[in-house]
């Protein structure tokens, strides 16, 4: 996984609102917090923009960015200094580390959206170890290196955190799904989600699979181990993904990966998409497949997730299914917390 860095200037804080148009057929993530929460994240329309990790994206795509949102009928922070040229990442430690402590505290913001991946989250985690666990959860979105955020808030704080397009995506040319599914667990009342899986990549036997979801970007899932955000597998479906990783790299890391024990306990492994730069001679599939044939759990493929064109939501710690339906196979999950 790769990431850069950047800068925009921008006059002053966003903040637009507008009606909220259309409807969304994809069931309620608000379903599953406490009833004395219920209510007021069901009223949900305030996004609290923030770079934890890389932050170059150019002013044209903040600018279309914003306009969407605010025609979906949200209000959108993002504090004029959000982006300053550093090394690697979007901005100071210092300062991506306290932005994030305010999102997580605001108890006015109700949703908190990573406005790309990259690189640097895992260089502000620790920032987080001694702070005391909100006493609202938010609904936190992101994915690729906002996995490590992921990790420790769903492990750590128990939320459920949305495994989702980032913020300057939702203007891309990408599958309108990956938004309106996101839309949907965020504004429904409801539960489910359905996700298609290509095919089984090795021969385990399975019947009734269930377990909570967790996973990520396999290369920070590789980087976590050893820290106190390490993946927790035991019990769990774990999704993987990555971008232009080489068939050998990807080998490397899955190898690590189960040498390690991170990966004991899991229910089954779930491989979303693994792109790779244009032209190249890919030998991931060949990774995966032997990977899938070395462990003694199911193995999955399905092209809906990750860093292409598909990219649906997956919500840390939802109970998830995977079951065969009308000859294919699928993955379900619901929001109810357990």
């Amino acid at each position: 996984m790769f990431g850069a860095c950047g800068c925009v200037n921008m006059k002053s804080i966003f903040f637009i609102s507008f009606f909220i148009v259309g409807s969304f057929s994809v069931n309620s993530f608000a379903s599953h917090v406490d009833e004395d929460r219920s209510s007021s994240l069901r009223k949900l329309n305030n996004i609290n923009i923030i770079a934890p990790a890389s932050g170059k994206v150019n002013k044209a795509t903040i600018q279309s960015m914003l306009k969407k949102f605010g025609s979906l009928g949200f209000e959108i922070d993002m504090p004029k200094d959000l982006l300053k040229e550093t090394l690697f990442c979007s901005n100071t430690d210092e300062y991506r580390a306290n932005h994030l402590i305010k999102s997580l505290k605001d108890e006015q913001q109700k949703i908190i959206w990573a406005l790309r991946g990259g690189y640097g989250s895992m260089r502000i985690i620790s920032k987080l170890y001694d702070l005391e666990k909100p006493s609202k959860e938010k609904i936190f979105i992101g994915y690729s290196d906002i996995t490590v955020l992921h990790l420790f808030l769903s492990q750590k704080w128990g939320w459920y955190t949305i495994h989702g397009s980032v913020a300057k995506e939702i203007t891309e040319k990408l599958d309108p799904k990956n938004l309106e599914i996101l839309l949907g667990l965020i504004k429904t009342e409801g539960y489910e989600v359905k996700i298609p899986i290509d095919f089984q990549l090795n021969k385990i036997k399975f019947s009734n699979l269930k377990g909570k979801l967790s996973g990520g970007n396999l290369a920070i899932i590789q980087n976590s181990i050893g820290t106190k955000w390490e993946l927790e597998s035991k019990d769990k479906i774990i999704f993987l993904e990555d971008i232009n990783e080489e068939g050998y790299k990807v080998d490397r890391m899955l190898e690590h990966l189960k040498q390690s024990g991170v990966l004991k306990g899991a229910k089954a492994i779930i491989f979303g998409d693994f792109l790779e730069k244009e032209g190249a001679n890919s030998t991931v599939n060949d990774a995966l497949i032997r990977f899938a044939n070395s462990v003694d759990i199911p193995v999955f493929k399905t092209k809906y997730f990750g860093h292409g064109y598909h990219n649906y939501p997956l919500v840390y710690n939802a109970s998830a299914n995977i079951l065969t339906k009308d000859g294919g196979l699928l993955l379900t999950y619901d929001m109810k917390k357990s």
